[in-house]
């Protein structure tokens, strides 16, 4: 019986596992390529992967025969593909079993874990000829190929990011720089938004929670509060681009495209590329934001961590942020920590460098991470809330919502205390992004769901706290198209040119955009 041909060199096995664990990063970066400037951190996170698989191979290696070598190859090659597919088995699980996610955490653990040794113990037994270990070649190159056409196809449109912004230029938006005088009288400008926090109506008939007591300590302290406040779309991305761009861009579902594919909606609201930023640096401001800084900003608020929020994210699809939750606890701080409320407006309060343009999105209530003593929820963090969809997480976590939304206010009356005690000016806003979703249809477009239903997603918090002599222009209908538009009249002395205040019901995917007709809205307010 003749010998079997001699397996491929070592460097061919090398390269190739290299290129399984970069196959791992590719694939993060081709579904969320507007994170470019994380693509140095998430690249690193394939490439440590792929140098653990190059230890062992050459460890182990080193005392195996060629055959087994081969083998090795094999099982290393599948186990880093596998590796990424945790995240798939971990929503599969959620999904058909239905346990709490703690439990459901174990058994994907279990299963993925079941896969891996499947998987590996299956290639290690298939490659005993240089045919089959060609074809795992073929198999990895593959991938790599594939997740790397991927990642550059959808590059292309976010190459143009920077002249973008050209695109979403509001012709509305004119700022006259000159008047406002010398950067003392400028106020400092604070904008805070609360992700889901919803309007004092629909929380008492949607989450069955009463916020009277604290509207009112607003109230005492020189905030007016917008009494039908309504946000210009429904999700988080749609209605923080459109606040900072100050127009409406998307209003159908080509536009919507348009918004998705070009600069992208985080570039446009929350790194920068925005008319509204543009103008308020151009008008003397500094600039600060909290997390998820770009560079754009001349002061950025993050909570230190170990890794960054993008490669949290990346490392979701893997077993390792399970794995560590159940072996040392402790060790979710180091990702699942954000900006709080407290730490941020004590920061913003220290800044000396002034006049000062803070935007600051706080994901509480949304994340419903806090109870009511402002303790941090044990089974909060971020893999479990992934594994559900938006409606499921409301419908589902009522009294967790309602704890969190307790504990948000009272550390919005402690923080603003602090940071008021400024004898500059100020101007404050109080926002929601969106409201609740307790009543939101599952599985259908917004352009079917009952009124009730859009009015509680629609309906948001919001509160001003303003100069003398533009309270004035602040009404009961504002929503966050003209936010700033009404801010840069307060800083300016300009009259606002405020545009038509709209809300278009358009979900995630985006598979159809419909304009909610206002007097919709004044028929259920009225029931």
């Amino acid at each position: 019986m003749p010998n079997a041909p001699p397996s491929l060199p070592k460097s061919v096995h090398a390269g190739l596992l290299l290129a399984a664990g970069l196959w791992i990063s590719l694939t993060f970066l081709a579904s969320n390529i507007e994170l470019g400037h994380a693509i140095l951190p998430v690249l690193s996170v394939g490439a440590f992967v792929a140098a653990v698989a190059l230890i062992l191979y050459f460890v182990i290696a080193c005392y195996q025969k060629d055959a087994n070598r081969r083998r090795l190859f094999a099982a290393l090659a599948g186990a880093i593909v596998v590796f990424n597919i945790y995240g798939l088995v971990f929503r599969a699980t959620i999904k058909v079993i239905g346990f709490d996610y703690y439990q459901a955490g174990q058994i994907a653990l279990v299963v993925w874990f079941t896969i891996f040794l499947v998987i590996a113990a299956l290639l290690w037994s298939f490659i005993s000829s240089r045919p089959r270990e060609l074809a795992v070649c073929i198999g990895v190159s593959v991938l790599l190929v594939t997740a790397l056409m991927q990642t550059v196809v959808k590059t292309f449109p976010i190459l143009g990011a920077p002249t973008a912004q050209t695109t979403f230029t509001s012709d509305s938006l004119r700022v006259d720089a000159a008047r406002p005088g010398s950067s003392s009288q400028l106020p400092d400008v604070y904008y805070f938004l609360f992700d889901a926090y919803a309007r004092e109506d629909q929380l008492k008939r949607h989450a069955k929670i009463e916020i009277t007591n604290f509207l009112d300590q607003l109230r005492s302290m020189e905030f007016s509060v917008v009494r039908n406040a309504k946000a210009n779309y429904l999700t988080t991305n749609l209605s923080v681009g459109h606040t900072l761009l100050s127009d409406y861009f998307v209003v159908d579902v080509p536009t919507h495209k348009q918004f998705l594919n070009g600069i992208g909606l985080s570039s446009a609201a929350e790194e920068g590329w925005s008319p509204v930023i543009d103008q308020m640096v151009a008008l003397g401001y500094r600039f600060v934001r909290t997390g998820g800084c770009t560079g754009r900003e001349d002061r950025c608020l993050s909570p230190a961590k170990l890794v960054s929020t993008e490669v949290i994210e990346m490392l979701h699809n893997t077993p390792v942020t399970t794995i560590l939750r159940y072996i040392w606890p402790s060790s979710t701080k180091a990702w699942t920590e954000k900006a709080s409320i407290p730490e941020t407006l004590a920061a913003l309060a220290r800044i000396e460098d002034k006049p000062l343009f803070a935007f600051a999105h706080f994901l509480n209530p949304h994340d419903k991470s806090l109870n009511a003593d402002c303790t941090i929820r044990k089974d909060a963090f971020e893999a479990q809330l992934a594994a559900r969809s938006i409606q499921d997480r409301m419908l589902e976590d009522r009294i967790e919502y309602q704890d969190t939304i307790k504990c948000v206010n009272r550390q919005i009356i402690s923080s603003l205390n602090i940071l008021m005690a400024s004898s500059r000016p100020q101007l404050i806003v109080l926002t929601g992004d969106h409201g609740s979703s307790f009543s939101v249809p599952k599985d259908v477009e917004p352009n079917e769901w009952p009124i009730e239903a859009l009015m509680e997603r629609s309906a948001i918090f919001n509160a001003w706290h303003l100069p003398d002599h533009c309270q004035q222009y602040l009404y009961d209908e504002i929503t966050p198209v003209n936010h700033f538009r009404l801010i840069f009249a307060c800083i300016t002395g300009n009259r606002p040119e405020f545009l038509p205040d709209r809300t278009y019901a358009i979900w995630y995917g985006g598979n159809s955009v419909t304009l909610i007709a206002p007097n919709a809205f004044d028929i259920e307010s009225r029931k």
